[in-house]
């Protein structure tokens, strides 16, 4: 949405000491990513000591700072922002294991909400097939107002009485004995997906996902670019939807 004021939500998780100098690098990226935009840090699950370190740092990067006494789920968070009437105009929702590359202020996407598709894949460390879903560690909604409408819309006839689009969960196929995961972001992928860009490559190379930076030293520049690595690893364990199955019949 062309000449939205831009705000960025990082949802902050620091729980241990040692992982306070990789978090921190991480945290001094967003301002790569986005130099001019209003940036609230969300500390949310961070230890009582480094949350002090972390706010200082965002006070640096000129950013807004909430603190939670209580450990919020963090697709409860998500869910909190989408939905919440006072955010209009262009929201970014980012998890703190991003780092940025390069300014992505200029992103401009005629859909309800854009983000990295990971494609349906068999999770052998959980024994399930998750679903397909635009990863909740980036995601840039062009119109907070009119993505509300069609959570609104298309969840208004929902049986649990509230709106939950983001929530998680699992359930098992009886005549296969296959469990299903829809992790956070798959059940409004499925949603949406008539109104959901996809990053593409020159996209995904402006930032990373890094769940592996070890404590004690700066963001390695080596780590550009991993999320082609991740990308094979969904490809080579990529299974086909249960509507791709459905309408194959």
């Amino acid at each position: 949405m062309s000449g939205s004021p831009l705000t960025v939500h990082w949802l902050e998780s620091c729980r241990t000491l040692e992982a306070l100098d990789a978090t921190v690098a991480r945290l001094k990226t967003v301002r790569v990513g986005f130099p001019n935009a209003r940036i609230r840090v969300l500390n949310r699950q961070v230890e009582a000591t480094a949350a002090s370190e972390i706010e200082r740092v965002a006070e640096t990067l000129d950013c807004d700072v909430t603190r939670f006494t209580l450990s919020a789920k963090p697709y409860s968070q998500l869910g909190e922002i989408l939905i919440d009437p006072g955010n209009q105009g262009t929201h970014v929702i980012v998890d703190s294991s991003v780092v940025f590359w390069s300014n992505c202020e200029g992103w401009e996407f005629e859909a309800l909400i854009a983000g990295r598709l990971v494609p349906s894949f068999l999770d052998e460390r959980r024994g399930c097939i998750s679903m397909a879903r635009i990863h909740p560690s980036l995601w840039w909604i062009p119109n907070a107002g009119a993505l509300q409408a069609r959570i609104a819309h298309d969840y208004r006839a929902s049986e649990l009485g509230y709106l939950d689009a983001v929530a998680p969960y699992m359930w098992r196929d009886l005549a296969s004995g296959a469990w299903y995961r829809f992790a956070t972001g798959a059940n409004l992928y499925a949603a949406l997906r008539d109104s959901v860009h996809t990053f593409v490559p020159e996209e995904l190379d402006c930032f990373d996902r890094l769940v592996s930076v070890s404590s004690n030293e700066a963001v390695p520049s080596a780590l550009k670019g991993i999320w082609r690595d991740q990308d094979d690893y969904y490809r080579s364990r990529a299974v086909p939807s249960v509507a791709e199955l459905v309408f194959a019949r």
